[in-house]
């Protein structure tokens, strides 16, 4: 173990002083530059000038580092991408499985287990598409065909569902933050001012058709996949983007929400 260690140790060292010298590293030109990032991820001497919108808005191509404990010094697999990458999930059954949202709106599914670094699904077709950052992608639950399916929320206001299916990614919308304004169960069917981008999502533990919406103007947003047309309640306490949802998974009434106002709060659904 200890050989093999060393091994692993070297061979980084290896590629880490090719990457300074500015050689190939038996990649092409146009990968060169995700190995460089990768050198400044590992140098904390230079880890100041790597910032999100280098890696995702201003940047045309990207790339997922997988790192392993076993050599944390070096990631043991690199996936070039032809955009930013902007988010990342595994998926917690099949952990090899690696769900990726982009900067340019398109989404995509990695197997790990493979030798190459293509995607095993895309979506082919243009009907049904984000067209701008993709904030967040969540696995779901297997449906009941057992397809593997995850969610996605875009700054484009839309969250879609993905179904995978062999090398295809099925689109089908959820809901769009654009139409549905309203709050089901008011009197005069009031206004949120919710056409703001969806930032995060979260889906409850014990109903997964009960889910939350974090936006851009503060708002959190409870709805329900078996009525999309309304949102079933709107919570407002936050005055500044809300960066993530997250629903209690011991206690399903409590979910808690972050906010770049500085503050965490924590939330019971049932109440008003």
């Amino acid at each position: 173990a200890r050989g093999k260690h060393d091994g692993d140790e070297n061979s980084s060292k290896s590629v880490r002083k090719s990457v300074r010298k500015g050689q190939q590293v038996q990649n092409p030109e146009s990968q060169r530059r995700f190995f460089r990032f990768c050198e400044r991820m590992i140098d904390q001497n230079l880890l100041s000038d790597v910032n999100i919108d280098d890696v995702t808005k201003q940047h045309q191509q990207g790339c997922v580092c997988v790192y392993s404990l076993k050599c944390p010094s070096y990631p043991e697999k690199v996936i070039p991408c032809k955009s930013g990458v902007y988010c990342v999930e595994f998926n917690r059954e099949r952990s090899y499985l690696l769900a990726i949202g982009f900067a340019d709106g398109t989404v995509a599914v990695y197997d790990l287990r493979r030798n190459v670094t293509a995607p095993i699904a895309i979506n082919k077709t243009k009907k049904l598409e984000h067209n701008d950052i993709v904030n967040q992608v969540k696995w779901l639950p297997d449906n009941i065909d057992g397809q593997h399916n995850f969610c996605s929320i875009s700054a484009d206001c839309r969250v879609i569902n993905w179904l995978l299916a062999k090398s295809e990614l099925i689109p089908s919308e959820v809901i769009n933050l654009r139409e549905d304004d309203t709050v089901v169960g008011t009197a005069d069917e009031k206004k949120t001012d919710s056409m703001s981008c969806g930032t995060s999502i979260s889906f409850n533990p014990d109903c997964s058709d009960l889910f939350l919406i974090g936006t851009e103007n503060g708002f959190i947003h409870k709805c329900s996949n078996l009525c999309t047309a309304q949102y079933l309640n709107a919570y407002k306490d936050h005055n500044n983007i809300v960066y993530n949802v997250h629903w209690n998974p011991y206690h399903p009434r409590v979910f808690l929400s972050c906010s770049a106002d500085w503050t965490i709060r924590i939330w019971d659904h049932t109440l008003g």
